[in-house]
């Protein structure tokens, strides 16, 4: 499993990333690594939310022979989610 934050710098677009972070869309971005769920937890005190992302890893660090075994790159891979369509 992999969890992701991802923080509002203004808490005007936490609405916004709520909108574009479904389970579903995030899912099709990375369709060709992530063979489990995904799951999106609100944070409104913090105005974020935690992605979570299940079967990712490819069994994780002492097992994967991916470049990424723990998955700190999949918070960048997430910037690249396109919005043009949501904002």
């Amino acid at each position: 499993m992999v969890n992701i934050g991802v923080v509002a710098r203004n808490p005007i677009y936490y609405e916004a990333i709520l909108e574009v972070l479904s389970p579903d869309r995030i899912k099709r971005h990375f369709f060709d690594i992530c063979q489990g769920a995904v799951s999106v937890y609100a944070l409104p005190n913090l105005n974020a939310v935690n992605v979570v992302l299940e079967n990712v890893l490819d069994g994780g660090p002492m097992r994967s022979l991916r470049l990424d075994p723990q998955g700190k790159t999949l918070g960048d891979a997430l910037l690249l989610l396109p919005i043009d369509d949501v904002i």
